[in-house]
């Protein structure tokens, strides 16, 4: 009798088995290592080029702009003053983050779940870094091509961590029960954006130095374009100040998701409990 289980049944599923270990081989623990600690070390320039940045920004818009120059650049000198805080804040708090991962393990019945996520992740990464490499030479736009990037870079750390779920203490155990299934699952998807908050948090860092450095040479023009320059330039201080409390805020989230769910492993445990104590 035929099984279901049978290869000539299952040559698609061979073949992504075999292009899962293909990706296994390559998305490892050294590698996202490596790219999270150089990114943490561009993030730590991008801080310092930033925080130059703001203050030439801030000194130009003083001298070019018509109205409220001096308010222009007091902003920036605080902007500034803000970004040399975030920058210590964002590293404890990305150190705190990996400590709550690893002091906080979970279970999971099996790999079929992590490696779906992995396969469409890793897939995905793929799509998306297409989709904008070929808008930006269609655009001929940079903004396109760091979008392509970051999203490789996030979607494929995702592929990484579902394919090595031990690098957010996942622990596979067949005996779980449905309810801890269910409590494995969402807690991979924090744990995975906790394990990102890294990556995503450089990446903002990165893109808004460049940012501001592109947008430095648009205070060079008529007064039209300092105005729109230094609006410009405003809204990218707020997307580094964001970037910059990203860690700080998904640590207090990690805190308050996990003190839900383990009010909820506490009521799963109950009819255990009660059934030890009647025996």
């Amino acid at each position: 009798m035929i099984s279901h289980n049978d290869p000539k049944l299952n040559l698609f599923s061979g073949l992504i088995e075999k292009l899962l270990n293909f990706v296994k081989s390559f998305l490892n623990s050294k590698l996202f290592d490596f790219i999270r600690n150089l990114l943490l070390i561009l993030s730590n320039l991008g801080f310092y080029l930033a925080a130059v940045l703001t203050v030439l920004i801030g000194f130009i818009a003083a001298i070019r702009l018509p109205k409220n120059g001096f308010k222009a650049f007091l902003l920036s000198i605080l902007f500034t003053i803000g970004f040399v805080v975030l920058q210590f804040i964002a590293k404890k708090f990305v150190d705190a983050c990996e400590i709550l991962i690893e002091e906080n393990p979970t279970k999971m019945t099996s790999y079929a779940f992590l490696e779906s996520i992995g396969l469409l992740s890793f897939i995905g990464g793929i799509v998306f870094f297409i989709i904008n490499f070929i808008n930006s030479i269609k655009g001929n736009t940079v903004e396109n091509l760091v979008y392509a990037f970051a999203g490789l870079i996030v979607l494929w750390a995702l592929s990484l961590l579902s394919l090595n779920p031990s690098e957010i203490t996942i622990d596979i155990e067949k005996e779980t029960s449905a309810g801890q299934e269910a409590i494995g699952i969402i807690t991979f998807f924090i744990k995975v954006f906790m394990k990102l908050v890294p990556l995503i948090f450089s990446v903002i860092i990165i893109f808004g130095s460049i940012n501001l450095l592109i947008n430095l040479f648009s205070l060079f023009g008529n007064q039209g374009a300092v105005i729109r320059g230094w609006l410009e330039s405003l809204s990218i201080f707020n997307i580094v100040v964001i970037g910059g409390l990203l860690p700080l805020g998904a640590y207090v989230s990690f805190l308050l998701l996990f003190l839900t769910i383990d009010i909820i492993k506490s009521i799963l445990s109950l009819p255990e409990k009660i059934d030890k104590l009647k025996k």
